[in-house]
């Protein structure tokens, strides 16, 4: 005798297809939405931060540029005649270990 067939024998498209694929793809797709909106918010705090670094260093390098024009220009006040080069008759002594 055959046997008889039940719900759970009947093929719908759903099965055919693989159930919830269509509602799974669409969560992964969702998922993977927020985790790059997570990832792009990351990166532009991180981004300020080095901005801002940046922004230090050039001030601080401003700094050392202008206290070197500083130094320079007091050291040409204290001596406007340039240091003269010694004489050629200076001679030298080798040091020997």
């Amino acid at each position: 005798m055959p046997r008889l067939k039940s719900i759970s024998d009947t093929k719908t498209l759903s099965s055919i297809r693989g159930a919830g694929t269509l509602a799974k793809e669409r969560h992964d797709r969702q998922f993977r939405i927020a985790w790059l909106e997570f990832e792009r918010s990351r990166k532009l705090k991180e981004r300020a931060f080095h901005l801002r670094k940046l922004k230090e260093l050039d001030d601080r390098l401003r700094e050392i540029e202008a206290e070197c024009q500083k130094q320079a220009a007091a050291m040409q006040a204290e001596s406007p005649s340039a240091p003269q080069p010694a004489a050629a008759t200076t001679t030298r002594r080798v040091l020997r270990y």
